[in-house]
């Protein structure tokens, strides 16, 4: 592989499925969107993303993280379970 080139982990670019992701990398994912300003709050209607102090849509969370509905949907989840962004946020100050 060269620098430059596109990660192939699947063996057919034909299907149209993509892998899931192991929940192991779900703590670096999250850290990752907090350090670029992306941040899921729990909310009473569900789960709310803000890109900074404005709200942002799940349609733009997936296509700027490269998400399938189904990988954001587990990640989601896994987030209201866990809910990483707040412990992060609170282990921040």
């Amino acid at each position: 592989m060269n620098a430059g080139d596109k990660v192939k982990w699947r063996k057919s670019f034909k299907m149209l499925v993509t892998r899931t992701i192991p929940s192991e990398e779900y703590p670096s994912i999250a850290r990752n969107m907090l350090n670029d300003g992306l941040l899921a709050l729990l909310t009473s209607e569900g789960i709310q993303w803000y890109a900074g102090r404005y709200p942002v849509t799940k349609s733009c969370v997936r296509e700027i993280w490269s998400l399938s509905r189904a990988q954001l949907s587990s990640f989601e989840r896994w987030v209201y379970r866990n809910d990483p962004f707040m412990v992060m946020m609170e282990e921040e100050e």
